[in-house]
């Protein structure tokens, strides 16, 4: 028998969907993991194949690290659980606005 507390509730599914919806790539994202999603833990996948622009770390042709700046109004949605999961700018900026 499955436990019930990993099955969704309708009511969090409609929340985090309002929630993702405020994100600009939402209507073209296919990723499973995302940021504002508030069950992320019974979500699957890796950062690296599975997640968006704001939590992966892109590289150039020439091997330099770039990391995707998330605008503060949506870094400000992100819950403090999922933090870790941002790249490391995303990180830093979002502890900096909880100041």
């Amino acid at each position: 028998m499955k436990s019930l507390k990993n099955i969704s509730n309708p009511k969090m599914n409609l929340k985090i969907t309002k929630l993702m919806e405020r994100c600009p790539r939402f209507s073209s994202c296919s990723y499973n993991l995302c940021p504002f999603d508030e069950e992320l833990e019974l979500r699957t996948g890796t950062v690296k194949e599975d997640g968006c622009d704001w939590v992966q770390n892109y590289r150039t042709k020439d091997r330099r690290h770039i990391r995707r700046p998330m605008p503060d109004g949506l870094l400000k949605l992100v819950p403090e659980k999922n933090v870790k999961m941002l790249n490391k700018a995303n990180q830093k900026r979002w502890r900096a606005l909880r100041e």
